[in-house]
């Protein structure tokens, strides 16, 4: 049989409600996170409406099955 190791105190995970109100103090760092990945996802939605309005003007190549 093994015996359980036992953690040194240093070693020790923090509790959830700690690490929840860390998380939610962070509110800055949270929000320029935030507008990051919206900017980016702004732009690769404009990246792939511009491929597709080609595509809707009859350019040969350009967007699925209209070519």
């Amino acid at each position: 049989m093994i015996t359980p190791t036992h953690t040194h105190p240093s070693e020790v995970q923090i509790s959830t409600d700690c690490w929840k109100a860390a998380r939610d103090a962070d509110t800055e760092s949270k929000e320029e996170w935030l507008a990051a990945k919206r900017a980016a996802e702004q732009e690769a939605a404009l990246a792939w409406s511009k491929q597709f309005d080609h595509a809707a003007a009859g350019r040969p190549g350009e967007g699925p099955g209209l070519g």
